[in-house]
């Protein structure tokens, strides 16, 4: 082979973007004993480097400890039955919500503390009620803060919400919306203020707090869609920021509303995407990452006319967001998992962070996940090449979280491993999964 092809080779084999097969994410490991459905996977670190995993099968939530030097998740324990996500809260410990019932209609949500062995603490009962629609949404940064739906009189939904402060315990809990039916709701927390929205009647309405004062009045905020709205909420700085995708029968569209610094007062939305196409029927929400002091990145699962591809935007001078970008490769169908973002060791946040998006590349008929992928962003660079985190094949619903202490992420999803068809139930066996890659 002439030097100019040879040359010309080597620059295809450094260019072309393709995956990365095993390093830099380490070789994937099964985290539970197997069962016929493994979902709602999800990852946390706790102040220590200590990683707990959660998943659900069936109506049992499990849980599974990785200390902070070992390589493996340990045995996995029966957890609580988990209405959120774990949060990591004070030191050494973990706080999500549960709820029981207490008979036929009413039920207690409950504060959890994780320990470190994987058990969890005496419930702190926070309020007792007649349970309405949705999940209960909790957000912690110093305080915590809980808000939840409570079915009232002559068909009303009420918001209601309650904070944590120290060691204290959750407060009496306050009604945020008497009025008409509330659906979805968010929650969100950072020093020194609070927000929490909801969807009401196709709008969406929020009430801040800054600490130290009361809750601001209802301040509504943009359209939605009938208990058909998806919401994610986050703050950068003291800058917040929440996402709502609102869904049709035929389309979706991506909205997403900004509270600048020391407001209690939304700004206008900002319309970031239309989806003019049958909505998937895998779990794709968008993600909210915060990034420098008060930017953001938004990613989300997008239709580019052939195939779902993952999409980010960040925001720009006026906090808007700008132009989209393709971040999962063309011609490969693909839903977003999740998306996390940490500075470079020791410098201050108003620099430039690293960019991880995970997310399952679909089946050839684009409805099962059947591979994760992932893919960085370097501080002040462009997406690189996809990475493969997973083996094949029916892997999905990813979930990520960083080890600042190690420096390393880590993610986990569900995978169904051998035969699954022409076999009988109980032999079709799906497993929760890990990898880490270094940060």
């Amino acid at each position: 082979m002439g030097r100019a092809a040879l040359l010309a080779v080597l620059g295809l084999l450094v260019t072309a973007p393709v995956a990365v097969a095993g390093p830099p994410w380490s070789a994937p490991r099964s985290v539970s004993s197997p069962a016929l459905f493994v979902s709602d996977p999800r990852v946390v670190f706790d102040s220590s480097g200590r990683a707990y995993a959660t998943w659900r099968f069936s109506e049992t939530w499990h849980v599974s400890v990785r200390e902070p030097d070992a390589a493996e998740f340990g045995p996995e324990r029966s957890a609580p039955n988990l209405v959120t996500p774990l949060f990591a809260h004070g030191f050494d410990r973990v706080l999500g919500l549960d709820q029981r019932a207490r008979g036929r209609r009413l039920v207690s949500l409950r504060a959890r503390f994780g320990r470190p062995d994987g058990s969890f603490g005496r419930p702190d009962t926070i309020s007792t009620y007649e349970q309405a629609n949705g999940y209960p949404s909790l957000a912690v940064f110093d305080r915590a803060l809980v808000a939840w739906a409570q079915q009232g009189a002559r068909g009303r939904r009420i918001v209601r919400a309650a904070i944590r402060r120290g060691r204290a315990g959750f407060g009496r809990p306050v009604t945020l919306s008497g009025r008409g039916r509330a659906r979805e709701f968010v929650a969100a927390a950072s020093a020194g203020v609070l927000f929490v929205a909801w969807e009401r009647a196709g709008r969406i309405e929020a009430r801040v707090r800054r600490i130290g004062r009361g809750w601001g009045p209802v301040r509504r905020i943009g359209p939605a869609s009938r208990g058909s709205t998806t919401f994610r909420a986050a703050f950068s700085g003291r800058r917040g920021y929440l996402a709502w995708l609102a869904r049709t029968n035929e389309s979706e569209v991506l909205r997403v509303a900004v509270l600048p610094t020391a407001r209690t007062r939304f700004r206008a939305p900002q319309t970031i995407a239309t989806i003019e196409r049958d909505p998937l029927t895998e779990a794709h929400g968008p993600v909210l990452v915060p990034i420098r002091e008060r930017d953001a990145l938004l990613a989300w699962t997008g239709w580019d006319g052939a195939a779902w591809r993952v999409r980010a935007a960040e925001t720009g001078p006026g906090a808007r967001f700008g132009a989209p970008a393709d971040v999962s490769p063309p011609g490969e169908q693909a839903v977003l998992g999740d998306a996390g973002a940490v500075p470079p060791s020791s410098e201050p946040v108003a620099v430039p962070h690293t960019v991880l998006v995970v997310w399952s590349r679909l089946d050839a008929v684009g409805e099962v996940g059947d591979r994760i992928r992932a893919t960085v962003r370097p501080p002040g660079g462009t997406f690189g090449p996809p990475e493969d985190v997973s083996d094949l094949d029916r892997a999905r619903l990813p979930d990520l979280a960083f080890d600042h202490r190690l420096h390393r992420w880590t993610a986990v999803w569900s995978q169904r491993m051998g035969p699954d068809q022409g076999v009988p139930q109980s032999q079709i066996t799906t497993f929760l999964r890990s990898s880490t890659r270094p940060g």
